[in-house]
């Protein structure tokens, strides 16, 4: 089993954290922590990439939500990245997938916060 590991990257105006093993109650904290302190610059929207994640647990999935209430309070975006499999049945259980972003490349993801941004930008109807 992959050891976790999160490696931070940048897709134009977008933070990029990639993970890699299992995001559980010891692991995905730290993916909390990396993502509350670009959060706070308030300089790029967010999007977590689960593709190489071997596991997520509830505390991952609280983790998860807890960056997308942090960046909506910012006026940030947020999306995740996590194809079918393994990982995405307990955000599928929970019936995450809307309230998350869930999609299943980056390509959509990255589709999804740009959307998410222009929406918000253009203000109420």
């Amino acid at each position: 089993m992959p050891e976790f590991a999160v490696q931070v990257d940048t897709v134009g105006t977008t933070t990029l954290f990639r993970v890699t093993g299992a995001a559980d109650i010891v692991t995905a904290p730290s993916l909390g922590i990396q993502a509350a302190d670009v959060i706070r610059r308030g300089v790029s929207d967010i999007v977590v990439d689960l593709s190489d994640a071997t596991f997520i647990d509830s505390t991952a999935l609280s983790v998860l939500l807890n960056i997308n209430r942090r960046a909506t309070g910012a006026r940030l975006e947020s999306a995740v990245i996590c194809p079918p499999g393994r990982a995405r049945v307990p955000i599928t259980i929970a019936r995450l997938e809307d309230t998350l972003c869930v999609k299943d490349t980056e390509a959509e993801a990255l589709r999804c916060v740009e959307e998410l941004r222009r929406r918000a930008s253009a203000g109420p109807p």
